[in-house]
């Protein structure tokens, strides 16, 4: 069984990609997001959304973005979310560690302050030092 028999996520992205079409991607994560609201996250979902990480930009912080819709909807764990944007902080490209900061605000988790003070210290891109200091600011953590 492959992981497109299991994830209906990944059919639904499978899909968009063989559609060529701008309006397809455009509308792929409401529909992602209204297909797990109907049928629920299964693990095979989430390791889908991880794997999409290793993806071009676009795909992995549309991966990055449902995860955190994911929570703040009450879809799946607030904590097994944080986990999983967590590993995803130190990803290569900048923009999906800005998508994954912007994630942890999306879903209010404050409790990742502490990973994302840290996160800071070792930051070099200006765009998600901002990034990363603006959320910081919206959660009234105080930096060192």
């Amino acid at each position: 069984m492959t992981l497109s028999e299991t994830s209906l996520l990944a059919d639904l992205w499978k899909k968009a990609r063989q559609s060529g079409k701008e309006s397809a991607w455009r509308n792929l994560l409401d529909e992602a997001h209204e297909l797990l609201r109907q049928t629920g996250v299964c693990p095979e979902d989430l390791v889908f959304l991880c794997s999409l990480t290793l993806s071009a930009s676009p795909e992995a912080i549309a991966g990055v973005r449902l995860l955190a819709c994911l929570s703040e909807e009450s879809l799946i764990h607030l904590i097994t979310v944080r986990a999983l944007l967590l590993q995803f902080l130190k990803h290569k490209e900048a923009a999906v560690r800005i998508a994954v900061v912007e994630g942890f605000w999306q879903s209010a988790d404050r409790n990742v302050a502490p990973d994302l003070i840290l996160a800071l210290a070792e930051e070099s891109h200006p765009e998600v030092r901002a990034t990363i200091e603006h959320v910081l600011r919206l959660f009234g953590a105080k930096r060192p």
